[in-house]
């Protein structure tokens, strides 16, 4: 299901939290992040999310004390699942990031261009997150990932 950069496809947006906790040998949100991951890999579901969260993934890992031979194995598993698509980050996503900082007063650049990129990529706009600073961003639909069923 790997589609060339700029193409739609899949049907949420996966925020960094869904990866980070696929990526660690622990996370509060493992037993959640595991199985969505099976099933894209298995084909069964498509998803995508922002090649920013491979940038995000990087300092989260590094702050959890992964060495940069692992972190960077685990950010080539993830561009390289079957079901998952990684969307460009554009300078029209990068601007617009910067608007809904100031607009709907999201704090955090990550957020931001995740939403951003909902926006401005992603017919549905829908953003796969436990963070509810997406619930402020006119636009967006966010969805927990814990009560989500693809």
């Amino acid at each position: 299901m790997k589609q060339e950069p700029g193409k739609r496809g899949g049907n949420v947006i996966i925020e960094s939290d869904i990866l980070v906790a696929h990526s660690k040998k622990s996370d509060w949100l493992k037993g959640v992040a595991d199985p969505l991951f099976k099933k894209m890999e298995e084909g069964k579901t498509a998803m995508k999310t922002s090649s920013a969260a491979l940038l995000e993934l990087y300092y989260v890992l590094e702050d959890a004390g992964y060495g940069k031979e692992a972190i960077l194995a685990k950010q080539a598993e993830l561009a390289s699942i079957r079901g998952l698509t990684i969307m460009p980050l554009t300078s029209e996503v990068i601007l617009a990031a910067q608007s809904v900082m100031r607009t709907f007063r999201v704090p955090g650049l990550f957020d931001a261009i995740y939403a951003a990129t909902a926006l401005n990529q992603d017919d549905e706009r829908k953003i796969l997150s436990t963070d509810e600073v997406y619930d402020r961003v006119a636009g967006i639909t966010r969805v927990d990932p814990r009560t989500y069923r693809p």
